[in-house]
């Protein structure tokens, strides 16, 4: 008997899962399927196989499947005796399993192999090359080898870290009755070319179909139709990981199979048309480092509040702020918010308006950039006087060597707060001063401008009370 191990792929059109609760918990090996007889050097002695390399038939769990090989190095049980499902595979191998024949989720990498035995035949050494250290350049078949290069050279450029669990999301866009779909991974990054497909238990959707983008989102969807629809998003995303299955008859006998699976989420959202606050104007303006916002609504009925969302810089919103609205007004209403001692950059802000029943839409987005600081300057510490502990605040406006040092009325220095390259910006430091007695002390900032050599000090008094 030829010695093969056999990696198992579970085909995408024989069966799909809902879930991650996978039950395919026994395999069986019965023939050879698409094969091609190919010499190579085992890497295990280095002898010279000549085996068949490709796909094999089999079942799991009753279900007809396709297998690979994974262990060169024992030798097969066809039949009678079921692999077990014991873990999970290597990146590498998923990817290719994910991707090449027969799974083929993504446009392939470069030509498929004709006739489709070949094609098999260079998956298989490819996989071989990530169980068993097999050295494809050895194999006697020019075009096979060719191929095997190019899938290892596919897998080690885009291949990564396992995706074990997804997430679909429908979001509101801020024009009314329009909407789009992300999907995530397990840790909420973001998940590339997913296929949502879309439907509504009424109207009508823009898209029947949508893939998202390398931000886990798909273009906005417009949904036309009476208010109470609810849209449904459905897709299937292979998870990059794979259910591996192993026999150990004695110590000679061990097979490895693996499968990737194919996970079904779903999301619903009730869209219920724009929500009864109509807003007239949302701005910001800009005073040194803070930021303030404000809006305006016409009318509002059954409002319950405006949540004040900020753009952060993982490109995520978070709630900054929320602030009770008037429930019930037909005349204009002003709210107001300010947002104190921000850094220097762009910010983007955004009114998620919520209703008292749940719903919510949001605002146009408002942008404000806090600018560098033109001055060098350090500010009266706060609280002052102070038990144990208080603020400073400085501001730098160009890259420079900063040091923020202490003293005491006698001039002695008693501790140095700072002393480093910093760059443009606003910086707070906390003093504690819980071993010093009480009394007058100085503090001073002194920066040496590295484009210019000017040195700027700035001297300020602080008061400890114990």
């Amino acid at each position: 008997m030829k010695k093969f191990s056999l990696l198992f792929m579970f085909l995408f059109l024989s069966v799909s899962f809902s879930n991650l609760s996978f039950s395919a918990d026994t395999a069986y090996v019965y023939g050879t399927d698409k094969v091609v007889a190919i010499h190579f050097t085992n890497p295990y002695d280095n002898s010279t196989s000549y085996d068949y390399v490709g796909t094999f038939n089999g079942v799991v769990d009753g279900v007809n499947a396709s297998f690979y090989c994974t262990d060169i190095s024992h030798t097969i049980v066809w039949s009678g005796t079921g692999y077990i499902n014991t873990g999970n595979t290597s990146v590498k191998i998923t990817y290719i399993l994910n991707n090449y024949y027969p799974f083929d989720t993504m446009p392939p990498t470069g030509p498929i192999l004709s006739p489709i035995e070949y094609e098999a035949a260079a998956v298989q050494m490819a996989i071989w090359h990530y169980s068993d250290g097999v050295d494809v350049t050895t194999g006697d078949q020019s075009d096979i080898k060719a191929r095997a290069l190019q899938l290892i050279a596919d897998a080690e450029s885009f291949a990564v870290d396992a995706v074990s669990d997804a997430t679909l999301l429908i979001t509101p866009s801020v024009t009314p009755y329009k909407f789009y779909v992300t999907a995530l991974d397990q840790s909420n990054n973001p998940l590339d070319k997913v296929r949502v497909t879309l439907t509504s238990s009424t109207g009508t959707l823009s898209d029947s179909l949508a893939v998202t983008g390398s931000d886990g989102k798909t273009s906005e969807i417009t949904y036309t139709g009476p208010d109470d629809a609810v849209v449904t998003a459905s897709a299937r995303i292979t998870l990059q990981l794979g259910s591996t299955y192993e026999i150990i008859t004695g110590q000679s006998q061990k097979l490895v199979l693996a499968i990737p699976i194919n996970l079904l989420k779903q999301v619903t959202y009730a869209f219920q048309g724009p929500l009864p606050v109509e807003l007239s104007s949302f701005t910001s303006y800009v005073n040194g480092r803070n930021v303030n916002l404000t809006w305006e609504t016409k009318t509002e009925k059954n409002s319950d509040k405006f949540v004040l969302e900020k753009k952060t810089r993982s490109d995520m919103w978070e709630a900054i702020a929320s602030v009770k609205a008037a429930v019930l007004s037909n005349s204009p209403k002003n709210y107001s918010y300010s947002g104190t001692k921000l850094q220097s950059g762009k910010y983007q802000y955004r009114l998620k308006m919520v209703d008292n029943d749940g719903s919510f839409s949001y605002s146009r987005l408002e942008a404000a950039e806090v600018a560098i600081p033109k001055d060098f300057a350090v500010s009266q510490n706060y609280p002052n006087p102070f038990n144990p502990s208080t603020k400073i605040d400085y501001q730098v406006p160009v890259n420079a060597k900063v040091i923020l040092e202490v003293y005491n009325i006698a001039g002695q220095k008693v501790v140095e707060l700072v002393n480093q390259e910093q760059s443009a910006g606003y910086y707070t430091v906390d003093f504690s001063a819980s071993k010093l007695s009480s009394g007058v002390y100085i503090y001073r900032l002194a920066a040496r401008d590295k484009a210019t050599g000017n040195n700027i000090s700035s001297i300020k008094k602080m008061t400890l009370l114990k």
